[in-house]
């Protein structure tokens, strides 16, 4: 994306904080309410016709910031601009019919995304029908076209979801989210459940679909190799923070944060001595608390490289380069 170019969406400090029930605190006489803090200030933009990965492990906080995308989670503050529209003024429930007409989800488990006791045409069929002036004929054509783009044969219209693969099946709920004309898809770890062969194919339509109709796209991922193939940029995030973005050979080729160093060194080689040369670096399991988390740097005890200042100097992401932002008190751009 350009400098000069608006971003599609732009999102401002966000941040999403969940109650939490005073009996699963500690203490008897607990008043204080509490919160689980699973995004919290998070900032970053996505040009028109980009890709963005959004890469973490489990806990990271990136499916809720997709979720929030859609509305479907109210964050407890910041903004998220639309095409310029900032869509959390007043009162969200205004803007969530004009959201979902430009952005949908597609889940990562596409079997229980789908009714079993309705066909592949009835799930397309839902949300064509929302769109005033269609015929049933124009709904027809159109479901046999979005069958067709997706990779599918049009007779499997009339099939249900145990009869299809898991493939087949998240092509299928790909279609159905393309029937509402969307120009933002948010992709939540799509081919977490897929076979290896599968999971290529899926990401291959991805990029096709990408050249076709212009689609811009959140590409959701806990594997960094799955988001290299079709990201143009990478964002990683932990425990909540944004730690590093940037494009995508850029951020590989030179990965600033000790943390995206090491998910990196955390992916799988057949190169014995890579593996012995990468052990310290590799990404660590870490027990943080979300409701009353470190002031700093929330990677701090697992760093390799950590310093006394990054425990207490809250993090604020810092240009190395053009494009390329890394939130780590060590780094001095």
């Amino acid at each position: 994306m350009s400098p000069e170019t608006q971003p599609m969406i732009d999102i401002q400090n966000l941040k999403v904080y969940f109650p939490v029930h005073p009996r699963l605190l500690s203490g008897l006489f607990q008043r204080k309410q509490e919160y689980i803090r699973a995004v919290d200030g998070v900032s970053f933009s996505i040009g028109r016709g980009e890709t963005l990965g959004l890469v973490g492990e489990s806990g990271s906080g990136k499916t809720t910031l997709g979720r929030t995308l859609t509305l479907m989670v109210r964050p407890t503050s910041g903004k998220i601009l639309l095409d310029g529209k900032n869509i959390l003024e007043g009162r969200v429930k205004d803007h969530v019919k004009e959201v979902r007409k430009k952005v949908q989800m597609i889940f990562q488990d596409p079997f229980s995304s789908l009714n079993p006791r309705k066909t592949v045409k009835h799930a397309i069929e839902v949300p064509l029908r929302s769109q005033n002036g269609r015929s049933k004929k124009e709904i027809g054509d159109r479901i046999k076209e979005l069958l067709e783009l997706t990779g599918l044969h049009p007779s499997m219209g009339l099939m249900y979801p145990h009869e299809l693969s898991g493939g087949q099946r998240q092509r299928v709920v790909i279609a159905r989210a393309l029937a509402a004309d969307p120009e933002f898809l948010v992709a939540d770890e799509p081919v977490s459940k897929l076979d290896l062969s599968i999971k290529a194919q899926i990401i291959n339509l991805f990029g096709e679909l990408k050249k076709k109709i212009g689609l811009t796209l959140m590409f959701i991922a806990h594997d960094l190799r799955m988001a290299k193939h079709i990201s143009d940029r990478i964002a990683v995030m932990y425990h909540g923070h944004l730690m590093e973005i940037g494009r995508t050979r850029r951020l590989f080729a030179n990965p600033a944060h000790p943390y995206t160093q090491a998910l990196l060194e955390s992916i799988p080689t057949l190169n014995p001595d890579h593996r012995k040369t990468s052990l310290h670096r590799q990404a660590k399991v870490q027990e943080l608390s979300l409701i009353h988390p470190p002031a700093g740097c929330r990677y701090f005890q697992s760093c390799h490289a950590a310093k006394p200042e990054c425990e207490g100097t809250p993090l604020e992401l810092q240009q190395l380069e053009e494009g390329h932002w890394v939130a780590c008190n060590g780094i001095r751009s």
